[in-house]
């Protein structure tokens, strides 16, 4: 098996791709500027060579008394005109050639070699190559009908002038240039090096603090104004993050100890129970009443570690809603109806009202969070009250949504407790014995079975009654949770 190849580093990735269309970018501008200056440089030369070709074809023109007087003209022409030559032909015939014009052979090779290379209708104009003395020649060729000595006659005029200066002086700005360039893309490269590194330095510092965040001091938070505006939103939301972590902590650690505490109660009971009971010699029915007592015990523990499985099951999402659809009215009414006689023990009376509507969801988890809330009313309601049930279908957005509440008249929660009902082990009556049966996450379980339904819960309490809420989408198949406040 081969190792994951590491990805290059952003710092490199940047200062690579930024300094390479730097570069690429100079290189486009360097050929251009290039280009332009040797087209300039051509055109001077095509120029100076057509006023040279117009010369010498109005020197030819000329009434001279015989050929000695035209190549005396042609010859003063050539001295007024110090890096042009000339060389005319007449039926092939050399007729005329400065002193400082290459020799015939080398125009007429390289004419040759020129018309190999272009094609029909070109601009007559090649370059004889540098020969033994270091020049290369730009050629104009022109051929021009005349009457000379009363013959007619073809002209064949050559206009010539050396380019070595033009070349070598090209040369040297393609060399300053290349040279300007290496030393450029350095001087770019240096500076998007200290660029990006300055612009580094914030994530660095990002990260050193980062590092610094440990489970001990996870209310640490980044702070939100010393970072670049590009950051801010990441900053804001590694905070978020830190923030829910520790809650999860506290809320895990809060639990761990609850539920520490929750069985230490029975544990103790039990134990001393056993003690007393092996104290001394007991008659059958003494210890009849203490395996009572300590069974009870037992059962009330097996149901706790029962409903805090079931919580973290839930909250960890080991066990999902199995969707069917049935009338939740009908088993509301169900519920009541098997609880009714533990309710006439306490002298509370339930009352069920609102239309019947069908739901998609779990039908057990359902029945459990709703079973929570009519237990925890009748609990809390004092004797001869009723527990209100209210059935209730609306639209939430867009979707079809249903509301169970459950309201009965008892102590008010005060507003500092309110927050905390549905925690785990909360009881906003600490007071009460646990006698009643209860495990303390009872509310926390409704809570939890709402969110994996993509509902919610809430709670309203004051001087005239406590309502608990319960409402979920009506086809929560496939629903994803959502949060309290939503």
């Amino acid at each position: 098996m081969t190792g994951v190849r590491r990805p290059m580093s952003m710092r490199l990735r940047l200062i690579v791709s930024i300094g390479l269309a730097v570069a690429a970018a100079f290189a486009v501008f360097t050929v251009i500027l290039m280009q332009s200056v040797s087209e300039h440089f051509t055109e001077m030369d095509l120029l100076r060579l057509e006023q040279l070709r117009i010369n010498a074809e109005r020197t030819v023109a000329l009434d001279v008394a015989d050929d000695k007087s035209l190549r005396e003209a042609l010859a003063y022409l050539s001295s007024q005109n110090a890096d042009a030559a000339l060389i005319v032909k007449a039926d092939g015939i050399e007729f005329f050639r400065s002193a400082a014009a290459p020799a015939a052979h080398c125009l007429v090779t390289a004419e040759a070699d020129w018309r190999k290379r272009v094609g029909p209708g070109a601009k007559p104009v090649f370059e004889i190559p540098a020969e033994s003395a270091g020049e290369t020649w730009r050629v104009l060729k022109t051929v021009k009908s005349d009457t000379f000595l009363g013959k007619p006659v073809t002209w064949e005029i050559y206009s010539l002038m050396p380019i070595n200066v033009h070349l070598h002086y090209l040369s040297a700005f393609r060399t300053n240039i290349l040279i300007f360039a290496v030393l450029f893309c350095l001087a770019v490269f240096a500076v998007i090096y200290l660029a990006v590194r300055s612009s580094q330095k914030p994530l660095e510092e990002l990260s050193r603090k980062t590092a610094e965040i440990d489970p001990e001091n996870l209310d640490l938070q980044l702070c939100e104004k010393s970072v670049p505006v590009e950051l801010v939103g990441f900053v804001a939301a590694f905070n978020r993050m830190l923030k829910r972590i520790a809650e999860v902590i506290r809320r895990e650690q809060h639990f761990s100890a609850d539920i520490a505490h929750e069985l230490r109660t029975p544990v103790t009971n039990l134990t001393v129970q056993a003690e007393v009971a092996l104290s001394k010699e007991r008659s059958t029915e003494e210890l009849e009443n203490v395996l009572y007592s300590s069974l009870e015990e037992y059962r009330r523990m097996s149901r706790m570690i029962d409903d805090m499985l079931f919580l973290a099951r839930v909250d960890n999402a080991v066990v999902l809603p199995k969707p069917e659809t049935f009338a939740l009215k009908a088993d509301v009414l169900a519920l009541t109806d098997f609880l009714e006689d533990w309710a006439d023990e306490k002298g509370v009376t339930f009352a069920v009202t609102g239309p019947e509507v069908r739901i998609t969801g779990d039908r057990l988890m359902i029945r459990r969070a709703v079973t929570n809330l009519l237990t925890n009313a009748v609990g809390h309601t004092h004797k001869g009250g009723t527990v209100s049930v209210a059935l209730e279908d609306f639209i939430f957005g867009i979707t079809p949504w249903v509301r169970v509440t459950v309201k009965n008249k008892g102590t008010p929660i005060s507003e500092d407790k309110i927050a905390h009902v549905f925690e785990r082990f909360f009881r906003a009556d600490p007071a009460r014995s646990r006698t009643d049966g209860g495990t303390g996450i009872g509310l926390a379980m409704v809570e939890s079975i709402a969110r994996v339904h993509g509902g919610r819960v809430w709670v309203r309490s004051d001087a005239e009654a406590t309502v608990f809420a319960f409402e979920m989408p009506q086809n929560a198949a496939g629903r994803t949770a959502v949060s309290i406040g939503e």
